[in-house]
């Protein structure tokens, strides 16, 4: 939603020959649905969690957008798209994703700073740091003490990665929503408001996150983060599509 709205904003302000063109719209909001699928585990993937791929889950997902391209009728954008879904991640540096048509490079852009902004903006994301987000980096070994062959973790402990929201947050704002992307997120503000950079919901809600996270750092009462976010598991999904067990496995 946040990519459809992202793009809706762009094309308003764009001259008609610099716009998203509805083809390429649809293919970015494919990309942006499947950008994190690598984290799912396929048949005869070892390990026990998805989360264990999380410092290779953006080469997974662009893997797996190219075969679901393919059977959509996105055969020709699908090696594209492979390329594309990398703006969202940190697994090569983004000078080196070799995406040169301008228009695909906005396209990259509008999808990694929705992905960057729509997860802040949640307003359970403080909660999900700590009850999901720590986890997940202790099973991929970039928390907690170090794994053998693992990589060095990032965090010593879910205290460390809450204390670190703050300034993780001013970096990604620095590098890459209002650097790299070139601040493309304020074409939220013509979508919502009609004008390049004025206020939107998503920039509102990070900074009331953000301004929640300092006040739980000076009080250090983390377990005062009292929302209860939901996890959607492999069971609401079942339930989602009205497939039992085996039928879901076949179909994977």
């Amino acid at each position: 939603l946040g990519t459809a709205r992202l793009i809706d904003g762009y094309n308003r302000a764009m001259p008609i020959g610099e716009r998203i063109s509805p083809r390429r719209a649809l293919l970015g909001v494919l990309i942006a649905l499947f950008h994190d699928s690598g984290y799912v585990r396929r048949n005869g993937d070892r390990a026990g969690n998805g989360a264990a791929y999380t410092l290779s889950h953006v080469q997974r997902s662009g893997e797996l957008l190219e075969r679901i391209l393919t059977s959509l009728g996105f055969a020709a954008d699908a090696p594209l798209a492979g390329k594309i879904v990398h703006f969202t991640g940190y697994e090569m540096p983004l000078d080196a994703i070799d995406v040169h048509d301008p228009r695909d490079r906005a396209l990259g852009f509008m999808i990694a700073s929705s992905d960057l902004m729509v997860q802040t903006a949640d307003r359970c994301y403080l909660e999900k740091c700590r009850d999901f987000l720590s986890p997940e980096f202790e099973v991929a070994g970039l928390a907690g003490p170090p794994q053998p062959g693992g990589p060095k973790p990032l965090y010593a402990n879910v205290d460390v990665l809450m204390r670190g929201t703050p300034e993780f947050n001013a970096k990604l704002w620095e590098d890459r929503l209002d650097g790299y992307f070139g601040g493309i997120h304020r074409y939220f503000g013509v979508h919502f408001e009609g004008r390049y950079g004025a206020p939107d919901p998503y920039t509102d809600a990070i900074k009331a996150n953000l301004r929640r996270m300092k006040l739980a750092i000076r009080s250090g009462r983390f377990d005062a983060l009292r929302l209860r976010p939901r996890a959607d598991d492999a069971s609401c999904m079942r339930n989602a599509l009205g497939l039992p067990t085996e039928e879901l496995a076949a179909a994977a």
